[in-house]
């Protein structure tokens, strides 16, 4: 499996355990707004049971 799809797999299964997420620091561009961000820390808040 290609590591790509292994990422999407991991977020796709980190998400269905969560009921919410928010940003939780200071989020880090990119030097070039083309690529996006380097950085944004999350926190997330998982289910109960």
């Amino acid at each position: 499996m290609r590591r790509v799809q292994r990422f999407r797999v991991l977020l796709e299964e980190l998400l269905a355990r969560t009921t919410d997420f928010s940003v939780s620091g200071e989020i880090l561009m990119a030097r070039w707004a083309e690529w996006g961000t380097r950085a944004v820390p999350l926190s997330f808040l998982a289910r109960s049971g």
